[in-house]
């Protein structure tokens, strides 16, 4: 399920288990909230129970049997659950949530909060609930309805801008937006390059926007924005040369944006802004600005990369 469609099902439904599976933080709350206010649990303190991650699942499934105190319902969640991986070994593990699955209490619902879902989660009769990063579309709504029931005017590039600069992390966004709601001013695209923190990924990716465009004066104005920002010349070059790869790689696979930010080790959101970039190049472009990269490490050694070197790849980088 869509982490969109969560508090409309839970109007109509209760769910027994449920996992809120995924990396914004935000969301990952916001889910608890709804899943909380659907449950209209009187007597909080004493029906809604929290586990850690070390929690014996043995004691969540007591505490799920246990009944509510003066209420129809209660809630227990379970943060940063992680099942044993070799599950093959653990069959009672399985066995165990198969059995309460198949005759789960109707006065508990059981949350489970994780960042990846494994085969423990996959269990029939386990909702499970995508918390990962939103689409572009679905923040930009969101923002442009936070403004309107704040009285603020923002079009849709502002909203864009900003979940831009904030690479989709609703944790940011919710902060960026209150904070620029709380001007009463309509919210413009100067507005938020003025207010808004550009995470520096961005800024990377924004760089290798305007080099494949050959706008060469804006390029060489972010690098000196990335360099002065408290970063090291080595580590914008690797940056840099981050945003390539997941360029290049996006370029020329067939896979989905979920399978291949997994296999590149970033978010699904990185690998949506390198397809961005990567449709303005070829496969032997992106290529060619890969090798610039490894000749110029192999030369550095990385740990030696100067200021005048990192300026002199991005240079390099509009021939191409």
């Amino acid at each position: 399920m869509k982490f969109a469609q969560l508090k409309s099902k839970l109007e109509n439904n209760f769910f027994p288990v449920i996992v809120l599976a995924g990396e914004d933080l935000y969301l990952l709350s916001k889910g608890i909230e709804f899943i909380r206010q659907s449950l209209k649990i009187a007597f909080e303190e004493m029906n809604i129970h929290y586990f850690g991650s070390d929690a014996n699942l043995d004691d969540i499934l007591i505490a799920c049997r246990t009944m509510p105190l003066c209420s129809d319902k209660k809630l227990v969640v379970v943060e940063q659950y992680t099942p044993p991986k070799q599950l093959a070994n653990e069959p009672k593990l399985i066995n165990k949530m198969t059995a309460y699955i198949k005759n789960p209490s109707t006065d508990c619902c059981l949350v489970f909060i994780t960042s990846k879902v494994n085969d423990f989660f996959n269990l029939d009769g386990i909702i499970t609930v995508d918390c990962n990063r939103l689409e572009k579309i679905v923040i930009i709504k969101w923002i442009m309805t936070k403004c309107r029931i704040e009285s603020v005017d923002i079009d849709k590039q502002s909203a864009g801008l900003i979940a831009d600069y904030c690479l989709a992390d609703m944790s940011r966004i919710s902060k960026e937006v209150e904070k620029l709601v709380a001007l009463k001013q309509s919210i413009t695209q100067e507005l938020v390059e003025q207010l808004v923190y550009q995470d520096i990924e961005y800024t990377a990716f924004d760089l290798a926007n305007c080099v494949c465009l050959k706008n060469s004066k804006r390029a060489l104005l972010l690098l000196d924005k990335m360099l002065s920002d408290k970063e090291k010349p080595r580590e914008v070059f690797v940056r840099l040369y981050g945003t390539y790869r997941r360029m290049f790689y996006s370029l020329i696979s067939k896979q989905t944006n979920a399978e291949l930010a997994s296999q590149l080790n970033v978010k699904e959101y990185a690998v949506v802004k390198a397809k961005e970039s990567a449709r303005r190049y070829t496969p032997v472009q992106l290529r060619k600005a890969l090798d610039l990269f490894y000749r110029v490490d192999k030369s550095r050694y990385s740990v030696m990369i100067t200021d005048d070197d990192v300026k002199q790849v991005v240079l390099e980088l509009l021939n191409i």
